[in-house]
């Protein structure tokens, strides 16, 4: 019995991923390419965002994450403010008070450290497993996470974000903690990079024509886009992609639109 359900499941993804369904596109004006995955299969209503950036483009463009200590911002504000072409949002924060509530580093500079079991807007260690790291030329890289005091002795790195889980680790599936967080349907933010591409992927959800996803879904999608490294951003009405030709790109869950957040994302012209 469990097998034949295990069989079902499987072949019901097998149909969801196969069928790209409706694709809309945004001119990004240059090499990004921009489009719009509608999936409608099996009473599963998906609608996904990807952005894809080769790596060649790297020579016009570099990458960054925009930030405020005061106050907390929209991705949008955030790309704006940048002179950014496109932005997605980063990792998890204080709704309350804001401010990043994971491992954040500028320039040899802690900035934020991760909260501690206990206080407020704590996240489980077993999701915070991965980091962004950018590189000083402006390069992008998914790692495992470290102690702090790791990433405050090397002096390679001009911004680390720590964020997960982590999804896809050279090529291969990363065991996925057992939470409701991971298990249930949520909005998805997710980084993925492949040999030639970085891609930022943004899944709708919360929504009667965006159902969203558990983890494990989005870790099938995003080695279905061949991706070596993959990592889990913050969700639910945080998710957002933007760029600087076409405004918002998918559709925030908040009922208001936009959230406010602690950083994010972003790629930005070399002048």
């Amino acid at each position: 019995m469990h097998v034949n359900r295990y069989l079902i499941f499987f072949l019901f993804f097998i149909l969801l991923i196969s069928c790209e369904g409706k694709v809309e596109k945004c001119d990004l004006q240059g090499v990004l390419e921009y489009r719009k995955i509608v999936k409608t299969e099996s009473n599963d209503e998906q609608q996904i965002s990807i952005i894809s950036i080769p790596k060649t483009a790297l020579k016009d463009y570099y990458w960054s994450i925009g930030h405020d200590l005061l106050n907390s911002k929209t991705t949008s504000e955030f790309g704006k403010e940048a002179g950014a072409v496109v932005a997605m949002n980063g990792s998890y924060f204080d709704v309350d008070n804001g401010g990043s509530v994971t491992y954040f580093e500028e320039e040899d500079r802690r900035i934020f450290g991760s909260r501690k079991k206990g206080q407020p807007w704590y996240i489980n260690e077993a999701i915070l497993n991965g980091a962004i790291v950018i590189k000083k030329d402006g390069n992008i890289s998914i790692k495992k996470n470290r102690k702090e005091k790791f990433f405050i002795k090397s002096k390679n790195e001009q911004f680390v974000l720590v964020a997960g889980p982590i999804l896809v680790e050279n090529g291969k599936r990363k065991k996925l903690p057992q939470t409701s967080f991971v298990s249930d349907r949520h909005p998805r933010t997710c980084l993925c990079i492949t040999k030639d591409e970085v891609k930022l992927v943004v899944v709708d959800g919360r929504r009667s024509d965006a159902d969203g996803m558990p983890l494990s879904t989005l870790q099938e999608l995003v080695k279905k886009m061949k991706c070596r490294d993959a990592i889990n951003f913050d969700g639910g009405g945080s998710s957002t992609l933007w760029s600087k030709s076409c405004g918002i790109l998918n559709n925030p869950s908040d009922w208001n639109g936009e959230r406010k957040i602690a950083n994010a994302l972003l790629l930005i012209p070399k002048k």
